[in-house]
């Protein structure tokens, strides 16, 4: 995906993997304002660009996720990667954004999860991700 295009810093570490349609994707780069996947330029309709869709993504390798909505913003069938353009990140999503996207080495600790969930699902998902990695310290 031809860089000049861009408005927005990316990154391409920690790795984040959306949730889309049933499979898992890993992001190629991401910044506050979308991402990019790749092994997914195949499936996709080149008539597709600026269709909206709905996923979920976190960190890559983590069992928490957030919810996102995004619309196809390219499709790049060379380098077999589709770029999404997010147009609704609920509270907690774009607080972990920001916390990784400006401190990258808090990937994989506890505190890069925001510490305030909103949703009783998302409360119950927090807490049980957290267990989680609390059991795999011991």
């Amino acid at each position: 995906m031809p860089s000049n295009k861009r408005r927005h810093i990316r990154r391409s570490h920690p790795v984040l993997e959306a949730r889309l349609g049933g499979g898992i994707y890993r992001s190629l780069d991401w910044s506050l304002a979308g991402f990019a996947v790749s092994n997914l330029a195949e499936a996709v309709d080149p008539a597709s660009t600026g269709m909206p869709v709905t996923g979920y993504f976190g960190l890559a390798d983590d069992a928490l996720v957030f919810k996102f909505e995004a619309v196809i913003a390219r499709i790049d069938r060379e380098r077999d990667a589709v770029g999404f353009a997010f147009t609704n990140l609920w509270p907690e999503s774009r607080d972990l954004l920001r916390r990784l996207f400006w401190h990258p080495s808090l990937a994989g600790r506890q505190d890069a999860v925001p510490v305030r969930p909103r949703s009783p699902l998302l409360r119950a998902f927090t807490l049980a991700s957290r267990r989680g990695h609390d059991e795999a310290r011991r």
